[in-house]
């Protein structure tokens, strides 16, 4: 081999660069530069400097984690901090509570007498415990659609096994809500396995489900003679409470938060993944098990159900579940939404009946204004929470930034 054609005797990095090829900063700084800083985070790509959430990769590399303080951990959750800040919703669960509070005002104004708060109580908690199945699907990317239809299978299904099977009520209802619960197990697994959005799956079992009660009941009114009366308000309201309130703390938890809401992810919205699979079927399966209580509950107050109440009760769920502020784009909530937005509905279907009006065109306009207003909330919820967030990331100080290679270097 000739001199020309001898190879040039490799050379040592200078410390703190690297030599090897790929996407990132190669060689060593300019002369005179300042050296390159450290990525605490890792490799150039896996860390990103900007705002929190933003998982955009860094000078090219493949896109990392959300990185939102040094070392890649997240924040935790508070009034002003994190991806998800919890003021504009206490905001709004603010204005709220003002709602609630005139709503009720209004409903025993307009009483002619009697037991008023009972009747109050029955109705928050009948449409509250089906406003809280639609706001889990909410949080958990994956909106029930079939929310009113398993409702009213649950009722249904009550009165059946109470009417023509002779069941006790509390056996028959505890019947249909292990049945509806079933139904969102099925529809979440299948939610996550195919990786599909969770309302065209849920859109598929609505139709599915009206479609084998009809067969069942050729869309007829089944009604439940006799009994033992109307349930107690104040216990269905404890209990819608409870629930739903619970389960706004839980929510709370970051790792509860951070593997339930896992659908809402950057990148291809199709591409498998096992946290996004496992809060669909999480998601779902609760949103079931909170139908077939909502359902139950609904046979033992009216005594009757009709395969024609279903889409009246999903609006009015979904528009308590909105103006509650539960975000359709998933994981952002707030704590006492969905009950104030409930008490409010409730009032105003209360005051319905009150004054006679049975039809249910009154209630389906009132639910398709909230609807309206409830996603015009959910924008501005949006928007808040992203510019809280963004503010706060830029407020912290030592988050990791990457230089610009030198000119010339390889990309």
């Amino acid at each position: 081999m000739s001199q020309q054609e001898s190879p040039e005797p490799p050379h040592d990095p200078v410390p703190g660069t690297t030599a090897s090829t790929g996407p990132g900063i190669v060689g060593p700084p300019p002369p005179g530069a300042a050296p390159y800083p450290a990525d605490p985070a890792g490799p150039p790509g896996a860390a990103v400097a900007g705002a929190p959430g933003d998982a955009r990769p860094a000078n090219g590399g493949p896109a990392g984690p959300a990185v939102v303080t040094p070392g890649g951990a997240r924040p935790a959750l508070g009034l002003l901090r994190g991806d998800d800040p919890l003021l504009p919703h206490l905001a709004w669960e603010a204005v709220l509570l003002v709602l609630a509070v005139l709503s009720v005002i209004v409903t025993v104004v307009a009483a002619p007498g009697g037991p008023v708060a009972e009747q109050l109580l029955r109705n928050t908690a009948s449409i509250g415990l089906v406003a809280s199945a639609v706001a889990v699907s909410f949080r958990t990317g994956t909106p029930n659609l079939a929310a009113g239809a398993m409702t009213t299978v649950a009722g249904l299904l009550t009165i059946h096994l109470v009417a023509a099977q002779h069941w006790g009520e509390l056996t028959a209802g505890a019947a249909a809500v292990l049945v509806v619960t079933v139904i969102g197990l099925v529809l979440g697994g299948i939610t996550g396995l195919l990786s599909v959005p969770g309302w065209a799956v849920t859109a598929g079992g609505m139709v599915l489900l009206v479609g084998i009660a009809f067969l069942a009941t050729g869309a007829r009114a089944v009604a439940l003679d006799g009994g033992t009366g109307a349930p107690s308000g104040v216990l269905w309201f404890v209990l819608f409470a409870v629930v739903s309130l619970g389960g706004a703390g839980l929510w709370l938890v970051p790792p509860v938060r951070r593997t339930l809401s896992a659908v809402r992810h950057p990148g291809d919205p199709s591409a498998w993944n096992a946290p996004g699979a496992f809060g669909a079927l999480a998601g779902l399966t609760l949103s079931g098990l909170l139908c077939g209580l909502a359902g139950a509950l609904q046979a033992y107050q009216y005594r009757a159900m009709s395969l024609n109440d279903g889409i009246t009760v999903l609006t009015i769920a979904m528009a308590a579940a909105l103006l509650g502020g539960a975000s359709v784009f998933g994981r952002r909530a707030g704590l006492t939404g969905t009950v104030l937005a409930s008490l409010i509905l409730a009032g105003i279907v209360t005051t319905f009946a009150l004054q006679g009006v049975s039809e249910p065109g009154g209630e389906l306009t009132v639910a398709g204004v909230a609807i309206i207003v409830g996603l015009g909330v959910n924008r501005g919820l949006e928007l808040l929470s992203s510019l809280l967030s963004r503010r706060a990331g830029a407020r912290r100080p030592g988050l990791p930034t990457v230089a610009a290679a030198p000119p010339g270097a390889r990309p």
